[in-house]
């Protein structure tokens, strides 16, 4: 884990060290989720976010096959409007 020592300057804003901007592609102006986590202030990108459900996703569907689901559950409502 790498650590920085920041300064909280008047409004409570801090500065985030440059290598991490990098590392997380943070440009200026981006828009950023802060979340406190029992004792800690945790910072992340709405992409790294996106990232992570979209593999949470991808891992949880892989046992189905949506497409099939899709067609079965239009042709019961088909089905049932007959």
């Amino acid at each position: 884990m790498e650590c920085h020592h920041i300064k909280v300057y008047t409004g409570g804003k801090i500065s985030i060290p440059l290598d991490f901007r990098n590392k997380m592609h943070i440009q200026d102006g981006d828009e950023l989720l802060v979340t406190f986590d029992h004792d800690k202030i945790v910072i992340s990108t709405y992409d790294i976010l996106l990232d992570k459900a979209q593999n949470l996703v991808r891992k949880n569907i892989k046992q189905r096959h949506l497409t099939q689901e899709l067609q079965d559950l239009r042709t019961k409502e088909s089905d049932e409007l007959k």
